[in-house]
């Protein structure tokens, strides 16, 4: 797709990068669902991580693991005590 063409999704209007953000979010998140139900260790790559978490979640913190923030963004777990992001 060309740079700046948007489509609809039930969150907003995102472009090219905010499509591959959700799509890479989906699976590392039940990618997770499938190799914790294994008993397996799962630890993606950090750097992927927190662009994903830039292009979905830019009001959450960089600082620290991008995985356990991005478990956290995504009320999956627990970070730091700090509060849901709700609905955004």
């Amino acid at each position: 797709m060309p740079l700046g063409v948007r489509a609809f999704h039930r969150t907003g209007l995102p472009d090219v990068e905010g499509f591959i953000a959700m799509g890479s979010a989906e699976i590392l998140l039940h990618g997770y669902d499938a190799v914790v139900g294994m008993d397996a260790e799962f630890n993606p790559d950090d750097a992927l991580c927190k662009r994903v978490l830039g292009h979905l979640f830019p009001k959450a913190s960089q600082d620290g693991s991008g995985w356990l923030t991005l478990l956290w963004a995504t009320e999956r777990g627990e970070f730091d005590g700090r509060e849901s992001l709700g609905e955004s």
